[in-house]
């Protein structure tokens, strides 16, 4: 086994020296493709850049194609798949075509070209950069390069869930160069950015632009750092989360207006409160369970069915209060009577339909006969005459006015969750 490996070793070693040691083969004896890259990489160095004078500006053009995007929502993290282009002048790569029977290009593997060191600095992984040594490269005859490499890119983005689920993401990707200066490595954005427009099952693209911006720092006053930014915004398809989350929303806050035109003393009106007040606990239970955990901001979904859910149990409890009320077998306080039999007598009273609730008083009046006869007058706003009565109005008058209360704070609450 150690023979083995020392043999491979030593064709390794050999191999590797026999393409280091350019002058070993006559120029005569290669294809003419052969003795192109003999002659451009023999002194080739790809560690320095490719100017011949060092004070040389060397411009890199950048454009993007992009095949797939997408946000984590549990990372806070813009996910992109593309094809990276970048096209840049290398001096030290430059021949002329009829010394070498027309040839006007060829393709070099990356790893073998001087590239420039672009790196995503807002990155959410430090392994996803880009890496175009590990792509194939076209060399022309005038210098000109081009790489293109596949990429996939993850960088941080500020979630903001407050009109969850009709929120949107403004991403951004910048780039730039890790160690050269604006006066060494230049990069552009003339090359553009296209984006292949994919279906997403939760994320809908919208617009993309790309920005190149020059930047100096109070470290180094007399250098600037030029940088490429890239920015996405996506918008989240709602359909799918109104069906399931706004919908149930509105009906449970139905249910519940409905509730106070019910008697109550009905069992119907207590268990429908009650179904409608677990119905909100389920539903915060499912929001705080599919909702990421990863933001300070509430949702205004989650305030809707939180503060939904305190307005329910305050009907259950109205709900029980007033079955107690209409119950009681003695009469209500004065002052209490007065206030609602001077409320029939006014708008606000018919508003309130609690006009229709009024006692229903036999009238007796003498025909022409001169015999008796008894009649009703329905709806005569008078004190209540009964126990009963008197209490079943205080009730009627507190659900309306709870049922009008409602209203508008559902209206308010609906309101609020559109952006």
């Amino acid at each position: 086994m150690k023979c083995l490996l020392l043999c491979i070793f030593t064709l390794a070693t050999v191999s590797g020296e026999m393409v280091l040691n350019c002058g070993q083969v006559p120029k005569t004896a290669l294809a003419t493709g052969t003795r192109l890259r003999h002659d451009l990489f023999c002194a080739y160095d790809k560690l320095t850049r490719p100017v011949k004078n060092h004070t040389s500006t060397t411009e890199v053009e950048m454009s993007l194609l992009v095949q797939h995007i997408d946000y984590n929502d549990y990372y806070n993290q813009l996910e992109i798949r593309c094809l990276m282009f970048l096209h840049w002048h290398d001096q030290h790569l430059v021949w002329d075509e009829s010394k070498y029977d027309s040839i006007d290009y060829m393709y070099v593997e990356g790893a073998d070209l001087w590239h420039p060191d672009i790196v995503l600095f807002n990155t959410g992984n430090t392994n996803n950069q880009i890496k175009p040594f590990l792509s194939t490269c076209f060399v022309n005859s005038d210098g000109s390069v081009m790489c293109v490499s596949r990429n996939f890119f993850e960088s941080r983005c500020r979630a903001e869930l407050t009109y969850w689920p009709f929120d949107t993401r403004n991403c951004t990707l910048k780039f730039s160069s890790w160690a050269s200066t604006g006066e060494q490595v230049n990069l552009t954005n003339k090359g553009g950015i296209w984006v292949e427009k994919r279906k997403n099952r939760e994320w809908k693209y919208v617009s993309a632009k790309t920005t190149a911006n020059v930047k100096k720092y109070e470290c180094c006053p007399n250098d600037t750092f030029p940088d490429v930014t890239l920015t996405f915004q996506l918008e989240r398809h709602s359909s799918r989360h109104v069906a399931i989350i706004i919908m149930p929303a509105v009906v449970l806050a139905m249910i519940t207006l409905c509730s106070f035109w019910m008697p109550a003393v009905a069992l119907e009106r207590i268990t429908m409160c009650c179904m409608t007040f677990v119905s909100h606990v389920f539903f915060l239970l499912y929001l705080g369970y599919m909702l990421p955990g990863n933001t300070n901001q509430v949702p205004h979904i989650v305030l809707y069915y939180r503060d939904s859910m305190i307005l329910t149990t305050l009907a259950v409890l109205a709900t029980d209060l007033g079955r107690y009320w209409t119950l009681k077998k003695s009469h209500p306080p004065a002052l209490l009577s007065s206030a609602v039999n001077l409320l029939m007598r006014t708008g606000t009273g018919k508003l309130l339909l609690i006009r229709e609730l009024g006692v229903k008083r036999p009238v007796r009046s003498i025909d022409a006969d001169g015999e008796d006869c008894e009649g009703l007058i329905v709806g005569l706003p008078s004190l209540p005459s009964s126990r009963d009565s008197g209490w079943r109005l205080v009730v009627a008058f507190m659900d309306r006015a709870m049922f009008i209360t409602y209203l508008a704070l559902y209206l308010i609450f609906q309101t609020g969750l559109l952006p």
